[in-house]
């Protein structure tokens, strides 16, 4: 899995692999919740079926949940 994050004028935009995105709920232009916590960003579904993509991930993969995730 890969993130591209990049700045567009004066926009943060996160790219994330579409399969996850939508199956975390994410569709184009879909509202998200995202907070700085230390030295990460944390990206939060506004859709509350999941707590957190990290939840969204242990679903899918059949895992136990993890405290961080770091995709390159």
């Amino acid at each position: 899995m890969l993130l591209k994050i990049e700045k567009i004028e004066d926009n943060l935009v996160v790219q994330i692999p579409s399969a996850f995105a939508h199956r975390c709920g994410f569709d184009d232009g879909a509202e998200v919740n995202m907070r700085l916590k230390n030295d990460h960003i944390v990206i939060e579904s506004a859709d509350q079926s999941f707590s957190s993509l990290m939840n969204c991930w242990s679903e899918m993969n059949d895992e136990e949940p993890r405290s961080e995730m770091f995709y390159g």
